[in-house]
């Protein structure tokens, strides 16, 4: 199934702009679920790995739109270096998302998984409340350290790459959509303002 219009108009420069809001989003909340270990608690940390498929996922629409939108458009220099521009987005969209889940299923894991302090003490004979210890403060196994410092550094870099990428992107876009308007030149009147 092909998407080339919505609401009657190119789908193309609809869908664009949801991608553009989202990655730079998902690159910010990225980062701070891969170097702040309080935002991966609670409900924070898997809004941001779901907002990452959906950026992903509106990455990948927005190709494929623009890829039919280029068939309808004169080819320029300007949209053939956008179109070129837009191919190296996906990649990082991928990188962001991978980042953000990896994150999300490790905190998961060490908190939540086999092993961990939390399901130690879930797994407890509570029938007696005044018996039962306090749990005991989380243990995080020796690798998991080594482990979330590699993912923040991805994460850094893959956010600020899918960042630069898609500002690029944009602004190339822009560029070949508008670059025929003279905004010092002369008005032709043709606004709503008046006298």
């Amino acid at each position: 199934m092909e998407i080339k219009t919505l609401l009657g108009l190119p789908a193309h420069p609809l869908i664009v702009h949801a991608a553009i809001v989202l990655l730079p989003l998902v690159a910010i909340g990225t980062i701070m679920i891969a170097v702040w270990p309080r935002a991966r608690r609670g409900v924070f940390g898997w809004a941001v790995a779901v907002l990452s498929i959906g950026a992903f996922g509106f990455v990948g629409l927005a190709q494929k739109t623009g890829g039919s939108l280029a068939d309808h458009v004169q080819p320029t220099a300007l949209t053939r270096a956008h179109i070129e521009m837009g191919d190296a987005v996906l990649p990082w969209a991928f990188l962001l998302m991978g980042v953000a889940c990896s994150v999300m299923a490790l905190h998961w894991f060490v908190t939540y998984g086999p092993g961990s302090t939390t399901a130690r003490a879930t797994g407890a004979d509570t029938d007696v409340a005044s018996d039962v210890a306090p749990a005991p403060a989380p243990v995080t196994p020796g690798w998991y350290r080594s482990l979330s410092i590699a993912l923040g550094v991805v994460a850094l870099l893959a956010a600020v790459g899918g960042t630069v990428q898609i500002y690029q992107v944009g602004h190339s876009g822009a560029k070949a959509t508008w670059h025929t308007i003279d905004m010092n030149g002369p008005s032709t009147g043709g606004g709503e303002g008046g006298g």
